[in-house]
């Protein structure tokens, strides 16, 4: 490339900043074929200094040693069949397209991989506005391990407004420290991702669409040795045909509440998570259509009318009888008026419910009490709130009491109705339908 001053591109000199306009070898070399461009993708490719610029026309100016230094700009639809693969350096690589119908990397060679590292060192791989296609039998996208490059375990793979079309199997990335795909779609694929190692971080994919995938494949799934630092966040419009999944990944994989899938749409007949469903403590799955969403909390009711039995007048006692628990999410349930957090995510609840009680004694009067038995020490109740006095004035009588109360809640806190009379001896007779709910308050 020759040395040419190019004039900053100001208002001054160009007073139609938001058109698209031509550019040409002959107004500025670093685009030597004539072509529409942006106005972004023109300031940046005029405001970058030319040794810093790759033009890419052929395979063969992608095989070999690539420069982490620069910036590698798909001119045109390069065909990689037969060319080998796409080696990114342990100091990372960095591809930019022109748009998603003009800059394509396609292969149809079989078992050919796109992008691979030389003995697992492969840096991070930033990619923009490109189509990428892999048609060949056995073939993948990508095959990249961090874990021996320069910065290993830092590296990111970094793809915005990328198109994966007519692919077989997008690929393995193992041992990096986040995957950020930003507004790329996913048309005629048969597998997705699968990610191996220990990765600091973990995965983001925003404004995502998925079509055409395959019948039997996975579009997330899990490897070998697999752990995330972080959380995977998802907001995916996502077609899951019959038969295949877009989420395949154990509990070990995630913290609590860091498998994130929010704002989702969700279609088809496939599975959406194979083993982590909306209630286990690693899921936080919100206003998603197409699948359950999570609802932290549970609940309890009484099977039969039981007597509580207050020994000492003004101590409380524990309600006793025999309870069912349904609607657990980050919670379990024992069958004995218990309702055990089970998150390591703090979560601040209210307690809501309903007692019916009546007394063998007239003139009782009655208090419920919610409390909390903190996990750090059980064997002293934390009271969450009393209920009024009510008072029993006829012997056999029932009356309605409601329970509210609120609770911050840490891993293995078990919340319990307790009740206590002015009646030494007094038998407190709860109803069958006396029941419970500890749910997350709104955020």
């Amino acid at each position: 490339m020759s040395d040419t001053t190019i004039p900053e591109l100001t208002e001054e000199t160009n007073p139609h900043l938001d058109s698209v306009i031509e550019i040409s070898e002959q107004t500025n070399p670093l685009v030597p074929l004539s072509r529409k461009m942006s106005l972004a993708q023109l300031k940046d490719l005029i405001h970058t200094s030319e040794s810093q610029v790759v033009v890419v026309k052929q395979a063969s100016d992608l095989i070999g040693a690539l420069s982490s230094s620069k910036v590698y700009v798909i001119d045109g639809e390069i065909d990689m069949t037969g060319a080998g693969s796409i080696i990114v350096p342990a100091d990372g690589l960095e591809l930019r397209g022109l748009g998603l119908n003009v800059s394509v990397l396609k292969s149809s060679g079989v078992g050919h991989i796109m992008f691979a590292d030389a003995s697992g060192d492969s840096g991070g791989l930033s990619m923009g506005d490109m189509t990428l296609t892999s048609t060949g039998a056995s073939s993948k996208i990508f095959d990249l391990d961090n874990s021996g490059a320069t910065a290993a375990g830092l590296g990111r793979v970094e793809f915005n407004n990328v198109n994966f079309t007519d692919v077989v199997n997008i690929g393995d990335l193992s041992n990096f420290v986040q995957l950020l795909q930003m507004t790329c779609v996913w048309r005629s694929v048969d597998d997705g991702y699968t990610f191996h190692g220990t990765w600091g971080g973990a995965l983001f994919i925003d404004s995502f669409l998925v079509r055409g995938f395959g019948s039997s494949g996975v579009m997330f799934r899990e490897g070998t040795g697999l752990t995330f630092g972080s959380r995977m966040f998802c907001n995916g419009n996502i077609d899951v045909p019959t038969g295949s999944i877009a989420y395949d990944f154990s509990h070990s994989v995630f913290n609590d509440a860091s498998f994130e899938l929010v704002f989702g749409n969700y279609s088809g007949g496939g599975t959406v998570s194979s083993i982590i469903s909306n209630a286990d403590t690693e899921a936080r799955f919100r206003d998603n259509n197409g699948f359950e969403n999570t609802y932290v909390g549970g609940r309890w009711a009484l099977n039969a009318d039981t007597g509580t039995t207050t020994t000492v007048a003004g101590t409380f006692y524990k309600m006793a009888g025999v309870t069912t628990s349904a609607d657990l999410q980050w919670m379990s349930g024992g069958t004995a008026n218990d309702l055990t957090y089970d998150s390591s995510e703090k979560a601040r609840a209210i307690v809501q419910g309903s007692a019916s009680i009546a007394s063998g004694t007239a003139n009782t009067n009655v208090t419920l009490r919610v409390v909390k038995l903190d996990a750090s020490d059980s064997l002293n109740p934390v009271t969450l709130a009393d209920m009024p006095t009510l008072s029993l004035k006829s012997a056999g009588d029932a009356l309605q009491i409601p329970i509210v109360a609120y609770a911050d809640l840490e891993a293995g806190d078990v919340v319990e109705v307790w009740v206590t009379s002015d009646k030494a001896g007094a038998v407190l007779t709860f109803s069958e339908n006396t029941n419970s709910s500890v749910t997350e308050r709104a955020n």
